[in-house]
């Protein structure tokens, strides 16, 4: 299943970012916002189901600094931060840093959904009940 999720993230990642939507995010809104919601909704959790457990799993390298509540409070920072109306523009008018935004976006939500669902067996549906609050 890991090699599967990580493919699968991995196919996503390539039509979100190298299909069509980067090109419509200059001028749709609505194509901006589901370039975030692939990257975040959808590629994230299968990375996060790819890497949960491994010696990848960031909740097992750094347990005390991977928890639920805070790495939704880092990615709903990120968020915010490139909602700001300066970066927000140059997000959408620039390669830099719409590449900047697109790969902070998914490591905030890989970071968010390893959080909720990786780390050793034991303590998983502690942080899953943690990541649904």
């Amino acid at each position: 299943m890991r090699t599967g999720s990580l493919a699968i993230a991995v196919t996503v990642l390539a039509f979100a970012w190298l299909g069509p939507l980067p090109a419509l995010t200059r001028q749709s809104f609505a194509a901006h916002m589901t370039l975030h919601m692939i990257v975040v909704a959808v590629a994230a959790p299968l990375v996060a189901l790819g890497i949960a457990g491994t010696r990848a799993d960031p909740v097992r390298i750094a347990p005390r600094f991977v928890a639920p509540i805070q790495a939704s409070m880092i990615e709903l920072v990120v968020v915010w931060a490139w909602h700001l109306p300066a970066l927000h523009q140059a997000a959408r008018h620039g390669t830099g840093p719409f590449v900047l935004e697109q790969a902070s976006f998914a490591a905030a939500g890989v970071l968010l959904w390893t959080a909720a669902i990786g780390g050793v067996r034991g303590q998983r549906r502690l942080r899953a009940g943690a990541g649904v609050l």
